[in-house]
């Protein structure tokens, strides 16, 4: 009898052990850049929040992660995989639009019923089935809108789409230039993909009535459900026509803004040392450290593009935010204007522009004094030929 009891228990416990299945999800990061705190598996009802199920990286520097979980057999259910601990889903991975992603359940993936163990080969963004991530071409898109019609108050104007859950605060816009209304951003995506979009308001915080309302059959949108958002399809690098806040149309209003790049020499610079060289103008309010420029290749050639509405501006190059110092000229310098005693540097804006670099604190490139044109007939050299004088 005791053999029996023994058996039966034995069996019982066999059954048990039968009735769950481990399912590993192994996931290669190298199409990102991996966050420090390295990525999670969340979502579908099942899998928590990003933070609660952290992958570990199969070998240093692999890049590639994994984790095992125990369900029952037949388990099922929605998953996504975050680049990071984010709370508000911020880092997501994006898989709008691909086979993979289920539009109707926050563009996650799908995990059908799993019957014994079960080992997925996955790459983050990405649908591929075989751990492998294929290379991906993306191209930078500029989005604009003018908030110059809006008749609410605000503070702040975002971007959010299919590609972050309509995130409200993940993607803020910046003003063209101080006072202009017009807030832009330039954001990357996968080429050959459509995307839905809305600009938001003050991060969305009280409701839905702080995105956009769009009118269903709106030129520039598209409706599913109940929802009315604007669409895009990436096919190359583009900057789009700058909108009016609800509307697929511009404001009457709208300025017309071109991009300029700025260029200023630092190689005959003598004066106190400097950690960066900063564009101030009146289309930033000339507000310190808001404009670093750069000097990639190590000419010292320092640059800055600049979207700027039509018109004239003044500015001047800066250093460390004005602390170690500026530039300073005469009035009625070649490259200046005098606005209530203040002399800067002016440009009319009227196109895109790149400009010549300067030496800092000068009209001129670095090593000239001036420069000049004069036609032939208004000099003569003299002796001619030379002995050494002119």
């Amino acid at each position: 009898m005791k053999r029996l009891l023994a058996l039966a228990i034995i069996m019982s416990s066999l059954t048990i052990m039968a009735q769950t299945v481990d399912i590993t999800f192994q996931l290669n990061m190298s199409s990102v850049s991996t966050s420090p705190d390295g990525p999670y598996l969340a979502g579908g009802g099942n899998f928590g929040n990003p933070g609660d199920n952290p992958m570990t990286e199969t070998g240093v520097g692999t890049d590639v992660f994994t984790i095992t979980v125990t369900q029952p057999v037949g388990f099922s259910s929605f998953y996504t995989f975050t680049n990071g601990n984010c709370p508000d889903y911020s880092c997501k991975e994006n898989i709008a639009g691909l086979p993979c992603a289920n539009p109707d359940n926050f563009n996650d993936r799908f995990l059908p019923p799993v019957s014994q163990d079960t080992t997925l080969l996955l790459c983050f963004g990405q649908c591929t089935t075989d751990g492998e991530c294929e290379a991906v071409d993306t191209s930078d898109l500029t989005f604009r809108v003018d908030m110059n019609d809006y008749q609410g108050n605000f503070t702040t104007v975002s971007i959010g789409g299919t590609w972050n859950n309509f995130n409200p605060i993940e993607f803020p816009m910046t003003e063209t230039s101080l006072g202009s209304g017009i807030y832009e951003t330039t954001l990357s995506f996968t080429d050959g993909l459509t995307y839905e979009f809305k600009f938001i308001e003050d991060g969305g915080q009280a409701g839905e009535e702080y995105y956009e309302t769009l009118t269903e059959g709106s030129p520039c949108t598209v409706t599913a459900g109940p929802f009315t958002n604007r669409v895009f399809t990436v096919d190359g690098d583009e900057v789009f026509d700058t909108v009016c806040f609800e509307s697929c149309e511009s404001c009457e209003n709208t300025v017309p803004i071109y991009n300029v790049l700025f260029k200023v020499d630092m190689n005959d610079y003598t004066g106190p040392a400097f950690s960066s060289v900063d564009l101030n103008g009146s289309f930033n309010g000339f507000c310190g450290a808001c404009a670093p420029m750069s000097d990639d290749d190590l000419d010292g050639v320092y640059e800055l593009s600049v979207a700027i509405e039509e018109g004239t501006v003044e500015y001047l190059f800066t250093l460390d935010a004005f602390g170690t110092g500026q530039e300073v000229f005469e009035d009625g310098d070649p490259c200046t204007s005098t606005i209530d005693g203040f002399v800067n540097r002016s440009l009319d804006v009227t196109g895109d522009i790149e400009l010549e670099a300067v030496c800092y604190n000068s009209c001129n490139a670095c090593g000239a004094s001036s420069v000049d044109e004069f036609e032939q007939d208004l000099f003569t050299i003299f002796p001619n030929p030379t002995e050494g004088m002119i």
